[in-house]
């Protein structure tokens, strides 16, 4: 794996590892809690992020990233960088396509197992990851446009870090 790819990759495994282990903290009545009849509870909130990966890396599969052409300009990367920001935030947002939408009804060791398992299918994209790939699209984010390889690590790190801020939203909701 390129240094590069494997610091950032690193810090998503790292982030994803603190957010499991947040929720593990709590039973299965309370991980399943909904605030309001229209917000997720915190298993609806890790079925979200499972989704989102599972359909990044079925588009990986159709389309490899190591045969990625499309090179990413200056507004792609400016729009990235807005993403960057805006998913470190606590704001609120809807998810930008309903196919993003949790289903319910999974226990949180299902949910988990198949989150972790997310991390290993996306490594045996990176391992072989050429150099001179870096720079162009991998995946395009429905918001921010195209990402290249480390772009879209940033986005696996920064949306567990922007669905923290809701589950912690969620736990202060379940103790009033």
């Amino acid at each position: 794996m390129l240094p590069k790819l494997e610091v950032v990759y690193n810090e998503y495994k790292e982030a994803k590892g603190k957010f499991l282990e947040r929720l593990s903290e709590f039973s299965e009545e309370e991980r399943t809690f909904k605030p309001s009849e229209k917000e997720w509870s915190m298993n609806e909130v890790l079925e979200h992020l499972l989704i989102s990966e599972t359909l990044i890396l079925q588009r990986f599969e159709k389309n490899p990233p190591k045969e990625s052409t499309y090179k990413i300009g200056i507004s792609g990367k400016a729009k990235a960088m807005m993403m960057r920001q805006f998913m470190k935030s606590s704001r609120k947002v809807a998810a930008p396509l309903d196919t993003l939408a949790p289903m319910g009804g999974k226990n949180y060791e299902e949910l988990s197992g198949a989150f972790l398992a997310c991390s290993a299918g996306l490594k045996k994209y990176l391992d072989d990851f050429p150099q001179e790939k870096m720079k162009v699209s991998v995946f395009k984010h429905p918001i921010a446009g195209g990402l290249n390889m480390v772009g879209t690590l940033h986005f696996f790190h920064d949306h567990i870090i922007h669905h923290g801020h809701q589950v912690e939203r969620i736990i202060t909701a379940m103790n009033s």
